[in-house]
């Protein structure tokens, strides 16, 4: 072992060092967020992982901060047991990475794909954003989401929101209970 290894015999074989530079010849670092520069030799690449078929504009008007969780229409027992994660989830988005236009669209095709097919609990997942130069405030996606699910074209697909749990994202997560969709009325 110490042969092929490194002079203690506690490192990888020469072998090893080999085969993950093979693995690791094409790879590329990631930029984190917070220290991103652009190079404009560079060729952009996209981060957006679903994108709406239209560009969607995030609403301008600022709304009111969202309230906990229990929306008109919600029984004591399901809103207990939606604010303790205890529903099952039926989709989830991450919204890592996205632009605040990127992440609007995605939520909105997100809610309306969702209620289309009849779903009740939903996790959006915005990440606690960057805790550095701003006094650690959130980032922009984890403050603007819920105003977002407020917004007139969302909220009548939203019955209620709440933070998720620490299992599901805590303070950098939302669960969404979304209206039952009722039959047609005659």
């Amino acid at each position: 072992m110490a042969a092929d290894g490194d002079k203690t015999g506690r490192g990888p074989s020469a072998s090893d060092r080999a085969l993950w530079r093979r693995a690791m010849e094409d790879a590329r670092k990631l930029d984190r967020p917070d220290s991103r520069t652009e190079d404009p030799r560079a060729p952009a690449t996209p981060r957006v992982r679903a994108a709406p078929a239209q560009p969607v504009e995030p609403p301008r008007a600022r709304a009111p901060d969202p309230a906990p969780a229990v929306g008109a229409g919600l029984d004591r027992r399901t809103a207990l047991r939606f604010r303790r994660g205890q529903m099952v989830i039926d989709g989830r988005l991450d919204l890592h990475g996205f632009t605040q236009r990127d992440a609007y669209g995605a939520v909105a095709s997100f809610i309306a794909d969702h209620a289309a097919r009849g779903s009740r609990c939903l996790l959006i997942i915005t990440g606690i954003g960057r805790r550095g130069g701003d006094g650690g405030a959130g980032g922009v996606l984890r403050r603007e989401v819920p105003r977002w699910l407020q917004d007139r074209a969302l909220a009548r697909e939203v019955l209620a929101t709440a933070q998720a749990q620490v299992r599901d994202g805590g303070a950098g997560a939302l669960y969404v209970l979304l209206r039952r969709k009722r039959g047609p009325t005659s």
